[in-house]
């Protein structure tokens, strides 16, 4: 008999993956990022000046980028917001390593 405890496991990464998908794209066509880039953004990549969203893309936490000048601050467009990124962002668990895993750029299997 499966263990409990892992099938929940297995749902809860089913449906990260499934969002990950989800936001995915829109972070890369609203935010003007290559894949490469958005894959590897985290929580804390994600702040607030004055009520405005914003995200970095950096070097930091042995990220790489494909020239050194792509290290750049981005507005979350309200679009994103108006979608509810904001909210799922905030749901998302601190220990979230990454937003996107490699698997989010995969539309193979949901």
């Amino acid at each position: 008999m499966q263990n409990p405890f892992r099938r929940l496991a297995a749902s809860t990464d089913k449906a990260r993956n499934r969002d990950s998908k989800r936001w995915l794209p829109w972070i890369c066509v609203y935010g003007g990022l290559r894949i490469s880039e958005a894959e590897h953004l985290r929580k804390d990549d994600f702040f607030e000046v004055v009520g405005a969203w914003f995200f970095r893309i950096t070097t930091a936490g042995l990220r790489s980028l494909k020239t050194r000048s792509s290290e750049r601050v981005i507005p979350v467009h309200p679009a994103i917001v108006d979608e509810g990124f904001m909210d799922w962002l905030r749901a998302t668990p601190e220990r979230s390593w990454q937003l996107f895993g490699s698997s989010a750029s995969s539309y193979t299997s949901c």
